[in-house]
């Protein structure tokens, strides 16, 4: 069994993403007195993207691409996105749940500023590779590495941070891997109104200002993640609208 081994950039931002990932869940578990659930989820993205990113490394290493059950084409980039958007969102909750009023010792605090340092080392390492493995105008790739791929890897993320249920990103990244799939049609306008009206607005149950409690709590109170939720609704309707100008101008350009 041969092995390929080409030093080039993408190879030595796959190794650095591949570093920052490993410490920052070694340092968390290691140290760093992590609570159950966000801790827990935290570790998760972190050994998701160090265990994904070194099963790229080692089938490339070898030269099994063309052995792996999926598309080689897709699966990379599909994962690496997928990396970059995890290891971007635990650089944000990590800092709010166990920074954010740390009262600890100054040692535990310092495991979390490390883990929470390499996490954002993590996820700008994996952009960089989404980057550089993107497909370029008139490039031969795989779907997933095209604008609108990516896009819909966003789209499928961002809905899964809104249900809390990271399930659907480990289930639509082993579709998008094995199959090409096209548009879908979004209701994401209607709920970009919809949920700031019944969440906000006091005429309909909902509260518009912060309540005080909310800055002495652990972590997000239920407002701040109603303010998250349609946060996030707003930011899928923008990458469908994205999506879906995008799409048309490709087909548009390609007739």
């Amino acid at each position: 069994m041969a092995i390929v081994l080409h030093f080039n950039l993408l190879l030595w931002t796959r190794l650095a993403a591949l570093a920052f990932s490993c410490v920052a869940f070694s340092v968390a578990v290691h140290g760093a007195r992590t609570i159950p659930i966000i801790g827990d989820w935290c570790i998760f993205c972190w050994a998701f993207s160090f265990a994904g990113t070194l099963l790229v490394f080692l089938v490339e290493l070898f030269g099994l691409q063309t052995k792996v059950p999926v598309s080689w084409k897709n699966f990379p980039i599909t994962f690496a996105c997928y990396a970059a958007l995890l290891c971007l969102s635990t650089s944000i909750i990590f800092p709010i749940y166990f920074l954010k009023h740390s009262t600890g010792p100054s040692t535990i605090r310092d495991y979390r500023i490390v883990a929470a340092f390499f996490s954002c080392l993590a996820t700008i390492a994996y952009i960089s590779e989404v980057s550089i493995s993107k497909a370029r105008p008139g490039e031969v790739a795989g779907y997933m590495a095209t604008g609108p791929g990516l896009l819909k890897i966003c789209e499928t993320f961002v809905i899964s941070l809104r249900l809390d249920d990271l399930r659907i990103v480990v289930f639509t990244f082993f579709i998008l891997c094995c199959f090409k799939c096209g548009n879908c049609i979004s209701v994401e306008g209607k709920s970009t109104i919809i949920w700031p009206i019944f969440n906000f607005d006091p005429r309909h149950g909902g509260n518009k200002n912060r309540p005080y409690n909310c800055n002495t709590q652990l972590g997000l109170c239920s407002w701040d993640k109603g303010m998250t939720v349609a946060v996030l609704t707003g930011v899928n309707f923008i990458l469908y609208l994205a999506d879906l100008i995008y799409s048309t101008r490709l087909v548009f350009v390609n007739a």
